[in-house]
């Protein structure tokens, strides 16, 4: 289920469930029931494959989990990416600072 997933993809989905919990709860909780009862009810009732021809056809509903998956991992890597930029900009300000302190003494 999550060995086509990036090694950071789970953390960006955990921060993204947080970030979704604290925005907007009902989305969020409506995503994660989605995905539980997904997994839970469609990999519960699936009939094992007995040849390759079942097993490849019950490869492609193995993808549909992800997409619940992929959401909150954009909404954790815009937060990430907004959070890393306003510290971005702060270091660049007092990287600037600290360049006009040392100008001025050398004035």
């Amino acid at each position: 289920l999550w060995a086509d997933l990036p090694f950071f993809a789970v953390p960006l989905a955990v921060l993204g469930t947080g970030i979704g919990l604290r925005k907007s709860r009902w989305e969020t909780v409506a995503l994660g029931s989605c995905w539980v009862s997904y997994v839970v009810v469609f990999f519960g009732l699936a009939v094992r494959p007995t040849t390759p021809l079942q097993e490849t056809i019950l490869e492609r509903f193995h993808m549909q989990p992800n997409l619940v998956v992929a959401v909150l991992i954009g909404i954790g890597l815009e937060t990430f990416t907004r959070k890393i930029g306003k510290v971005c900009w702060l270091l660049a300000a007092a990287d600037l600072g600290r360049h006009a302190i040392n100008v001025l003494k050398l004035q």
